[in-house]
């Protein structure tokens, strides 16, 4: 096995014309930058005392008529967003997961189509497909029991009689229950 030589020590040549050329350029780089950021923070001095003066131009009186005419529009704006922020606040998941274990309790039998959530009237729409009226009125059952959920009603039902196995097609409402 041949020795391995390591010679931490070693003195590097000196900077060739390359070098120095790019330290050069890169300084003027950095003076430019340094002269650039000045100037920018003269020009934002600039604009904010220009804001300021224009803020003390406008008489009081105007600044809260402005303020008074945008009230019904600033209302309905607080609306929209307490309405999103309820929608946002729901317990989604709980919801979901009844649904979905309801489901698959019935396996292959029940295809959920639809699933309608209505957070405002605390409502869920669900329709779907079942194998036959028996598995249909066990799922109805199932959702009734589940926590997140009460007062599990048929909306309507019909029967695919053209179909082979006669599937039922369902649409059902129940109430979304939310621990407050």
């Amino acid at each position: 096995m041949r020795s391995l030589f390591l010679d931490y020590q070693r003195k590097l040549p000196p900077p060739g014309r390359a070098g120095y050329g790019l330290l050069v350029a890169g300084l003027a780089l950095a003076l430019l930058l340094v002269v650039y950021h000045r100037g920018q923070a003269h020009d934002i001095e600039r604009h904010r005392a220009d804001l300021v003066a224009a803020g003390r131009a406008i008489p009081a009186s105007a600044a809260a008529e402005r303020i008074t005419g945008d009230a019904p529009q600033l209302g309905a704006e607080i609306r929209q967003a307490n309405t999103v922020l309820r929608q946002l606040t729901m317990p989604w998941e709980s919801l979901f997961k009844a649904v979905e274990s309801s489901s698959q309790r019935q396996g292959k039998e029940i295809a959920l189509l639809t699933i309608k959530p209505d957070a405002e009237k605390h409502q869920v729409k669900i329709s779907g497909e079942a194998k036959n009226l028996t598995v249909l009125l066990d799922y109805i059952r199932l959702l009734s029991q589940a926590e997140s959920l009460a007062n599990v009603y048929l909306v309507s039902h019909q029967v695919q009689q053209q179909d082979r196995d006669k599937p039922v097609v369902f649409s059902l409402v129940a109430e979304w229950k939310t621990r407050s």
